[in-house]
């Protein structure tokens, strides 16, 4: 369950990079080198996908998950992680990665692409695609997983 929420909230970070871009302890920068003018246009990009936004969004999904998971924790402890959670310093931490997949002239392609009608409906759209998309992919998911151990069973692997 947690890598189906893992693996869209990665695909989220998809549609959207200064001299030097800051990197947050615990995180891995290749090269943290890049151009003034691109790391605004990526920083841009990033701001008009809303790709900041829906991370908190799926946060707050996983957090509504885990308190049903851990019904023993108070309220006010998942209250105090939801205030906890920096989402601030996410678009720094993304900068890079766009910057080593797209070239600057991509990215203002891109940005062009979203100031479109086509490209501010993708934006507007994008939280509910992902939104029934997650829904499906854990209905599958566990459809997925019975279908497995079932076959585990069959083939003699674990006892039924």
């Amino acid at each position: 369950m947690r890598r189906v929420l893992l693996f869209g909230f990665a695909l989220l970070l998809v549609p959207a990079a200064s001299a030097q871009v800051p990197s947050a302890p615990g995180t891995i920068v290749q090269d943290t080198t890049i151009d003034a003018a691109k790391a605004d246009s990526i920083r841009s990009l990033i701001r008009m996908t809303r790709s900041s936004q829906i991370a908190e969004q799926i946060f707050s999904r996983v957090l509504r998950m885990q308190r049903q998971q851990y019904p023993n924790v108070p309220d006010e402890w998942w209250s105090k992680a939801r205030e906890n959670a920096d989402f601030s310093g996410l678009i720094d931490q993304l900068v890079p990665i766009y910057a080593k997949h797209f070239t600057h002239e991509e990215i203002n392609r891109l940005l062009e692409f979203y100031r479109t009608p086509v490209g501010r409906k993708v934006i507007d759209k994008m939280p509910s695609i992902m939104q029934e998309s997650m829904s499906l992919g854990r209905t599958w998911g566990k459809r997925l997983r019975q279908q497995l151990i079932e076959q585990l069973k069959s083939d003699g692997y674990i006892e039924t």
